[in-house]
């Protein structure tokens, strides 16, 4: 909601600045607990899921300080070039790690109340400073600066449990150790699943930015954010609650399919009309929402519509790969996607046409999610 305000405060260029922040920091931050926050909902035992919080905040921390490493030898590399607000992607990653591992405590206490305060407090925050900033004339830092804030807002809202967590490693050293090793496959196998998939819809700035102009740029991230909006908002949620009632459903050995078949169905329904509308009247809508200096965002939001719709209906079901410990196939779809998705963009800007790339990226990627809700709908099968 407040990107109209946004687009008329910050120019596409400067949006491009903050794409490729945002696109570095999300990469890093996925994976700054190397994905230990979702086995928090995984013990019978309280007491061990309080230790792999434990375990996720320590992680947090120390993929912070590696990122902080690397981005001052960016900033040595790139020299007068390196934007200096880029130094607060160390800091946007810790706050997401730690913002990561208590969401994911508080689904498995069942306090959707707190989760949903915490991602209200974390986009008007977000929104707020980076409006703020930009009209104060902190641009495109603004956007940077709304961003971190919105991360730290998010934890806030999330700490209630502080002071039980960050003991641990001292109290209960051996503990940790212990569970970290007893759940090492998350690390192994879907710390490299996430950090490929985050890859997938981020790192194509970096090939984006390489082939074509600073306002494609844009204008995909543009697109990408507001078709992703219901992914993130909606999907992400009903993703959260169906975690813990799948993974119970799973252990007493009940046929899934039945309920994820009423799910595709029920997301279809609320999907196809906002992606539909998106699809036939993005381009206006684009306009009257964002500015003239946007057309081309909204003409790449039409291709990617068909893409997301799918996308959109997936997502929240991708938890059965972690229920049926299916991490490594999962993986491997990922890893097929990512390929076909790079091509795509390498096609188009081989040659120098970016609407191809952009149509054979929604080409590639609604056939990878129409075999991934096949799979997914096996899986529920009680004997997978």
């Amino acid at each position: 909601l407040s990107t109209p305000l946004l687009t008329r405060i910050y120019t596409p260029e400067e949006f491009a600045v903050f794409q490729i922040f945002y696109a570095t920091a999300s990469i890093v931050s996925v994976i700054a607990t190397l994905r230990y926050e979702l086995a928090i909902v995984a013990p019978s035992s309280e007491e061990a899921a309080i230790d792999l919080v434990s375990v996720s905040f320590f992680l947090s921390f120390l993929i912070a300080l590696i990122s902080l490493f690397f981005t001052v030898v960016a900033h040595s590399f790139m020299g007068d070039t390196f934007n200096l607000w880029y130094y607060l992607i160390p800091v946007y990653i810790v706050f997401a790690g730690l913002m990561q591992s208590l969401n994911l405590l508080s689904i498995r206490r069942k306090t959707f109340k707190r989760n949903m305060i915490s991602r209200i407090g974390t986009a008007l925050s977000t929104a707020i400073v980076g409006v703020i900033a930009g009209v104060s004339g902190l641009r495109p830092a603004g956007l940077m600066l709304g961003s971190v804030v919105g991360q730290l807002t998010g934890f806030l809202l999330l700490m209630k449990e502080i002071p039980a967590i960050v003991w641990r490693p001292i109290s209960r050293k051996k503990q940790l150790i212990s569970i970290a090793i007893q759940h090492k496959n998350y690390p192994f196998y879907n710390a490299p699943h996430s950090l490929v998939d985050t890859i997938q819809d981020q790192g194509l700035v970096y090939l984006l930015n390489f082939y074509f102009s600073a306002s494609i740029v844009s204008f995909y991230g543009q697109a990408f954010r507001i078709l992703k909006a219901p992914i993130g908002f909606i999907g992400s949620a009903i993703y959260q609650v169906i975690l813990p009632q799948f993974t119970e459903l799973s252990r007493k050995g009940t046929d899934l399919r039945p309920t994820i078949l009423k799910l595709y169905f029920r997301l279809f329904l609320f999907g196809l009309p906002v992606f539909g509308m998106l699809y036939f009247f993005v381009e206006p809508l684009f306009v009257f929402l964002f500015g003239e200096n946007w057309t081309a965002a909204g003409t790449i939001a039409s291709y990617m519509a068909p893409w997301l719709l799918l996308n959109f209906i997936a997502s929240p079901v991708s938890c059965l790969a972690l229920i049926r410990n299916k991490q490594r196939k999962a993986f491997l779809i990922t890893l097929t996607e990512i390929s076909l998705r790079f091509a795509a963009i390498l096609y188009g800007g081989l040659h120098r046409n970016s609407d191809l790339a952009f149509i054979l990226l929604s080409v590639v990627g609604s056939s990878v999610m129409v075999y991934a809700l096949i799979w997914y709908y096996r899986m529920g099968k009680s004997d997978t």
